[in-house]
């Protein structure tokens, strides 16, 4: 048994489910219990809605890169501690894929906090119906807010 394949087979549909739960159901107040937690996401609100929506997009990504990695190597016939090396290696990399680009986008976000906002809760348009809570409400408000003062000092 190739136990390549079993590892990238494994952790494929294991970022898959995962990736799709975060996206699903993410935690939208920050918490010390569970989500994508580093130093960048805990101290502005917005940048933890970023980060779950935008690290959710790449887990899923990397799921499937890793689970079609299994279906090549269904082909190919490798040693056990080679199919582990291998496996392991593939599926630390996508971990790390994941972490570095969701911590890039937030750093390159982090400055332009209507676009995380607008990012993390879709367009204004599309959310008037749907408001889960209060706290989305008021971060509407301030992005609207923010949009007029922008239009009455012309900076639109």
């Amino acid at each position: 048994m190739n136990f390549l394949i079993l590892i990238c087979l494994g952790s494929g549909i294991t970022f898959l489910m995962m990736g799709w739960i975060q996206k699903r159901y993410s935690p939208k107040c920050v918490n010390s219990l569970y989500g994508y937690k580093t130093s960048n996401t805990f101290e502005p609100q917005e940048s933890w809605g970023f980060a779950h929506k935008y690290s959710a997009d790449k887990i899923i990504s990397s799921g499937l890169v890793v689970f079609f990695i299994s279906i090549i190597f269904y082909f190919i016939e490798l040693e056990f501690v080679i199919s582990l090396l291998v496996g392991t290696s593939i599926t630390l990399i996508s971990v790390i894929w994941v972490m570095v680009s969701t911590e890039k986008a937030i750093k390159e976000n982090s400055g332009n906090k209507e676009v995380v906002t607008q990012q993390w809760l879709g367009s204004t348009d599309s959310l008037r119906s749907g408001l889960k809570n209060e706290h989305e409400r008021l971060l509407l408000q301030q992005l609207k807010i923010v949009n007029w003062t922008k239009r009455q000092q012309g900076t639109v």
